[in-house]
């Protein structure tokens, strides 16, 4: 049974990356629902691609927008520490032998 423990962990962590990720991207889409009466569609887009929330102007949104909007960046900063972190300090300790006394 212990040796399944490091693939739960993976799982958890791969599941935890589409959560995060669909969470920030439903914000995104929530938040440009709200533009503001000056914005143009290609504020927000990039060749048909959406843009990463960091990437958007705040003042093409209007205020409910822009509380969205921090709510998508906050959740894209966090993706990214999900990401890198949690392999280097969880993924990576469990993978490697224990060191010899």
């Amino acid at each position: 049974m212990m040796s399944h423990v490091p693939d739960l962990i993976v799982l958890a962590w791969l599941a935890g990356i589409l959560a995060i990720a669909h969470r920030a991207r439903v914000l995104l889409y929530s938040a440009l629902r709200h533009p503001a009466p000056d914005a143009r569609p290609n504020d927000f887009f990039r060749f048909g691609i959406i843009k990463l929330a960091v990437h958007v102007d705040p003042a093409k949104l209007t205020e409910a927008g822009r509380r969205l909007l921090s709510r998508a960046q906050w959740g894209e900063r966090f993706l990214l520490l999900w990401t890198m972190d949690v392999p280097l300090f969880v993924l990576l300790p469990l993978l490697l032998p224990p060191p010899h006394p």
